[in-house]
């Protein structure tokens, strides 16, 4: 592991007053800043702390190096800031989750509840994320050399960007399925099982999470003690360029959802959040490829620019649940704008049901009739009974706007 706060001598005077047979047969070693050390342990040696190794390897009263020393410095205060605003930002997305993810009307295959709320789900679990890396970084701070508490923090630091690409992947994919579903009320039958729009539909996901879980297991799921030893460096392998790689495809393929959803579904409209979105996980995406390249810009080093990881390293992730949350306090619950629309095509088949049916009355039979104001009207939800009720009530009209020329024409003659 690495210390990314070097002492080249200890804060005060080092203890080194130990057996040298057990040192020697135990591989430890006294240096000059202040530490009793093999490959595997370390512990502070100088003023008050002054471990005792025995014959046998134990070592008592031993401090470990990465334990707190020092006060909460500025970087502890940034972590501070960003835990808690992520914290905060968890009861609007709860909120909204509840507001945008409940629903109204029966569920339908391939318009699943679920899939609109997956975008919440893992903006739910990157605030978390955000959380435990803001609090994990006080102790990077306090620590005399860096350890476990620089390994824990970057561990979960780094989910932070695979989550936020979930997120930001489920939005651009339910904004697709929504504007599918819209057309779908309005022609069940435009959209064939098993054309080239289907196979787009399954392999995209696919692509896209590969992506993440490659990002995801290059960065996270490793071996962090390989990138962090008792030293003076942030070690940045192979392993992870090619994991900010694959981070970089992930956001790639989220430009292409965006013109599948555009291409096939009558170019709609985008919703602002969108490209907002797209335009912070890029910069995401970016830092990640830089710091990987530039070990100077890493959030790992323990002493790093405040302004960067500040504005590149926090405020980004924040800023993502303050643009959605902001987005959905606009929005309405889906389901509702479902129903609407129903109600509209409604009036609009019933509609075009009496105009056919006052058109073609004198030249078509009853019987023939009927059969094409039912056909009309299957779709819309309209039973028979409201068919013939609007058959009846349209004769009665006429019955009565013929009677009423009766007359006038009676009253004309006698006058």
């Amino acid at each position: 592991m690495a210390s990314l706060r070097a002492h080249d001598s200890a804060p005060a005077a080092v203890y080194d007053t130990y057996n040298a047979t057990a040192l020697g047969e135990w591989g430890y070693a006294v240096y000059a800043n202040g530490t009793l050390s093999n490959a595997t342990n370390c512990y502070l040696s100088f003023g008050q702390y002054q471990p005792v190794v025995a014959g046998n390897g134990t070592v008592y009263n031993g401090t470990s190096c990465d334990d707190p020393y020092y006060p909460i410095r500025a970087r502890g205060g940034l972590g501070i800031f960003f835990g808690v605003s992520a914290l905060l930002l968890l009861a609007p997305t709860l909120a909204h989750l509840r507001k945008l993810g409940r629903g109204y009307v029966a569920e339908r295959k391939g318009f699943r509840l679920v899939g609109r709320r997956w975008q919440w789900y893992w903006i739910i679990f990157a605030q978390a994320l955000c959380a435990i890396a803001g609090f994990l970084s006080i102790d990077i701070d306090r620590a005399y050399l860096q350890g476990v508490s620089l390994t824990a923090y970057g561990a979960v630091y780094s989910s932070v960007l695979p989550t936020c690409l979930g997120a930001a992947w489920e939005m651009v994919r339910h904004w697709g399925a929504f504007e599918e579903r819209k057309i779908h009320e309005r022609d069940p039958y435009r959209f064939k099982p098993g054309d080239r729009r289907s196979y787009v539909h399954l392999f995209m996901p696919i692509a896209f999470y590969f992506a993440g879980f490659m990002l995801f297991l290059l960065t996270v799921l490793r071996n962090w003690g390989v990138l962090i030893s008792y030293t003076t460096a942030f070690e940045i392998d192979g392993r992870w360029k090619a994991g900010a790689i694959f981070g970089a495809v992930a956001w790639g393929l989220l430009l292409g959802q965006i013109y599948v959803t555009r291409k096939y579904y009558d170019r709609p409209a985008m919703p602002i959040k969108i490209p907002l979105v797209l335009l912070v996980v890029g910069a995401m995406v970016g830092y990640n490829v830089a710091y990987t390249w530039r070990s100077s810009l890493s959030p790992f080093n323990a002493s790093p620019n405040l302004v960067i990881l500040m504005l590149l390293g926090y405020c980004l992730p924040l800023s993502l649940p303050v643009i959605m949350n902001t987005a959905a306090v606009f929005e309405r619950n889906e389901d509702k704008i479902i129903l609407q629309l129903r109600e509209q095509i409604a009036a609009e088949d019933m509609a075009r049901v009496m105009e056919q049916d006052a058109a073609v009355r004198e030249n078509r039979s009853p019987a023939e009739l009927f059969d094409d104001l039912e056909k009309a009207a299957v779709r819309t939800g309209v039973t028979n009974a409201d068919v013939k009720r609007a058959i009846r009530e349209n004769e009665r009209a006429r019955a009565t706007d013929a009677s009423d020329s009766s007359s006038d024409t009676v009253i004309d003659c006698r006058t």
